[in-house]
């Protein structure tokens, strides 16, 4: 059994420093250098088992279908003083595992069930149709701005119940700038809680951040209307003993989910119009598909019947993964992969993207070819851009709806180019 994995050179006196750099600085890059040069199997630094890449279905169906082996890597790059705000902010489902992991997924379902998903579709259609109105009939909009704004506002209507796009714009930009300063690496090489430092700058922000969400949480609590959206149903969520979430989990949870959602959701948006307006003949032949919609959103039953969107969407999806690179696990115990022995705690890192685009899975990988859905059905591990496994997206069906509404209105109405 061999113990010392290939991978890329390290840089003298530094070691695999400077891999770690470049690999958090450019993951997808430093992930093909290490596919390219090394297959399917190869370590950030040559010869350091702590840190590799797996690539493959066989690997992602070893790796993700074992949580009992294999725990989720999700530590944060700095500390922050316990009991904060900032901490408290990493109450999630991203950085749980086991038993607690278990109950948190179980208690955070309701929401996300087919049933409830099916409810959101016209708070998604109302909010897409706001968005729209503001476009101009002719010129250029900011493709990135507008389809993040679609996303925000339908995350903080459906997530939230904010109806007044001012308030769920504010809110929204919140978390956008929570998560810009969260991996801000002033605030990451620096963590000194002195006044004027970021990371101090950074801790005061999760202050009235964390105020915010607990002012909607404490309104919610206090009402008596039937919970329609998604905080709702999580206030009233229970587990078998029927303890409910804290208010501090809630945060967490919920914070989790919008920065997690909204983000993907936009990125997927985007690539898709982007690989659209360069396949005019694509992008044409999914009006001809929409045209009997006569410009409306179309239904639960009549997206069920729109296989060229759907389509569209699995080849977007395939080609440009909104997390390229996002599955990370650790070891718990000392394991072996691909023939090397790896110790307790070493890290694997799998990569939809490289996955995606391996020949002996997808001909052609680097052609977008939507009717090539009509003939292949590939395994969860090797089509995953929802991640496999007990730990899969649990929003997966909401954003799908999402995405599925926006570019059926988005195409019936404008030629983007």
């Amino acid at each position: 059994m061999a113990s010392s994995i290939p991978g890329l050179r390290p840089v003298p006196l530094l070691k695999g420093r400077v891999n770690l750099m470049r690999f958090f600085g450019d993951p997808v890059g430093v992930m093909t250098k290490i596919y390219r040069e090394h297959g399917k199997l190869g370590a950030v630094t040559a010869h350091d088992s702590s840190m590799v890449c797996a690539f493959g279905p066989e690997y992602n169906q070893e790796i993700l279908a074992n949580s009992r082996q294999f725990f989720n890597w999700a530590d944060l790059p700095v500390e922050f003083p316990e009991g904060s705000p900032a901490s408290r902010f990493g109450i999630n489902l991203t950085a749980m595992n086991g038993g607690e992991h278990k109950r948190h997924r179980q208690m955070m379902q309701p929401p996300f069930l087919r049933s409830n998903i099916a409810s959101y579709r016209d708070d998604m259609v109302e909010t897409i149709e706001e968005v729209l109105a503001d476009w101009p009939q002719q010129g250029t909009i900011n493709l990135k701005d507008e389809m993040v704004r679609i996303s925000m506002l339908v995350m903080m209507r459906c997530m939230f119940g904010l109806r007044v796009k001012e308030e769920a714009l504010a809110l929204g930009q919140m978390s956008l700038d929570f998560l810009s300063q969260a991996v801000n690496p002033a605030v990451m090489a620096l963590p000194l809680n002195i006044p004027g430092t970021p990371y101090r700058k950074f801790l005061d922000f999760c202050g009235r951040f964390e105020a915010k969400f607990i002012e909607l949480i404490e309104a919610r609590r206090a009402s008596d209307a039937p919970p329609k959206d998604v905080l709702g149903m999580l206030i009233v969520a229970a587990d078998d003993e029927g303890t409910h979430f804290t208010n501090e989990e809630l945060v967490g949870q919920t914070g989790l989910l919008f920065v997690a959602g909204h983000e993907t959701t936009a990125f997927t948006l985007i690539w898709t119009v982007t690989l659209l307006a360069q396949h005019p003949e694509v992008y044409s032949k999914l009006q001809e598909e929409l045209a009997p919609l006569q410009g409306e959103a179309p239904s639960h039953e009549q997206l069920a019947e729109l296989k060229y969107l759907d389509a569209i969407i699995k080849e977007s999806m395939r080609l440009l993964p909104a997390t390229p690179n996002m599955f990370m696990r650790r070891g718990i115990d000392p394991f072996t992969l691909g023939g090397y022995e790896l110790p307790s705690g070493a890290k694997v890192i799998l990569s939809p993207l490289i996955t995606h685009r391996m020949p002996e899975l997808y001909e052609d990988p680097l052609a977008f070819h939507p009717e090539r859905w009509e003939t292949i059905k590939p395994s969860v591990y090797e089509f995953m851009p929802f991640g496999a496994g007990p730990r899969m997206c649990l929003g997966m069906g909401f954003a799908d709806l999402e995405i599925r509404l926006a570019l059926a209105m988005i195409v019936q109405r404008w030629r983007v180019a």
